[in-house]
């Protein structure tokens, strides 16, 4: 004798509660390879957002009040740590924009300019007169005195 398990007649219902719906904070900016600080602030907002969320999760779960207290407080510290971290990563990057611009301006400035490989004449060829242009510059009060 074969025992069937007879089909339900209608679909069970899930009695556990629904839980609040997180929405993330946002696009995180992609961050250049060679940015190792940068790169470190951001595992940490992700690793406080993922925290974040359980907290928030417990704190809307629980009844007991020092409970929930306590929770606020880590979602406000964990709150406050992520905005550090998204302002140092907006101070590196204005640091990193300024540093570059820097050296872009550095490399315009102090380009080498060496008249002595071909294509280069020497700078005597170039202005023949001056050494007696230097000459003329300098004053040479001290030695006209004697």
């Amino acid at each position: 004798m074969r025992l069937r398990n007879p089909a339900p007649s209608e679909p069970r219902e899930d009695l556990t509660p629904s839980l609040p719906t997180i929405h993330s904070r946002g696009f995180m900016q992609e961050i250049p390879v060679n940015t190792a600080v940068q790169k470190r602030a951001s595992n940490k907002i992700k690793i406080a957002e993922k925290k974040l969320i359980e907290f928030e999760q417990i704190y809307n779960l629980t009844t007991d009040s020092q409970l929930r207290h306590d929770m606020y407080e880590k979602i406000i510290d964990l709150q406050e740590q992520i905005k550090f971290n998204e302002d140092k990563i907006v101070k590196l990057k204005k640091n990193e924009k300024y540093v570059q611009s820097v050296k872009k301006k550095n490399r315009r400035c102090f380009m080498k300019i060496k008249y002595d490989k071909p294509g280069w004449p020497p700078l005597l060829f170039k202005h023949p007169d001056l050494h007696d242009h230097i000459h003329d510059s300098i004053e040479f009060v001290s030695a006209d005195e004697k």
